[in-house]
């Protein structure tokens, strides 16, 4: 199965918009962004450090997974029970444990994450993953 590429990105004015990848002949390839109510906005009103991709992998309550979300990933098999951030590492969608350790998305079913936020909203999340020693 192919995954779609869908991007998201967070405008001037705050709000947050998905894009599609459109390969029309211009250099460098276009994103088409589109608001919630679908209205089609001026590529120039986003914060380019904001756009991350869509993972493929949607979470245990449907909501799809971008690159930049904070995901509560609970695997009590493995005895994992951490918040982390999503990241795009030696080719794959992974989670960022720390600073050295990396753990794959595509080992694991899509009931064991829950996106609680993203590194632009919610930044503290990204200090209390460097400093709180998630097992």
């Amino acid at each position: 199965m192919i995954r779609p590429i869908k991007l998201r990105a967070k405008t001037t004015d705050g709000d947050w918009a998905t894009g599609d990848l459109c390969f029309n002949g211009v250099e460098p390839p276009q994103i088409i962004w589109l608001r919630e109510d679908s209205e089609v906005i001026e590529a120039d009103i986003f914060d380019h450090a904001t756009i991350g991709m869509y993972t493929g992998i949607k979470d245990k309550n449907g909501k799809e997974i971008c690159e930049d979300d904070f995901v509560h990933f609970v695997n009590p098999g493995l005895h994992y029970d951490l918040i982390a951030p999503v990241v795009f590492e030696n080719g794959d969608y992974c989670l960022l444990k720390n600073i050295n350790y990396l753990i794959p998305m595509g080992n694991f079913s899509s009931e064991v994450f829950e996106v609680i936020g993203n590194i632009f909203d919610n930044p503290e999340l990204l200090k209390q993953n460097k400093t709180d020693g998630n097992k």
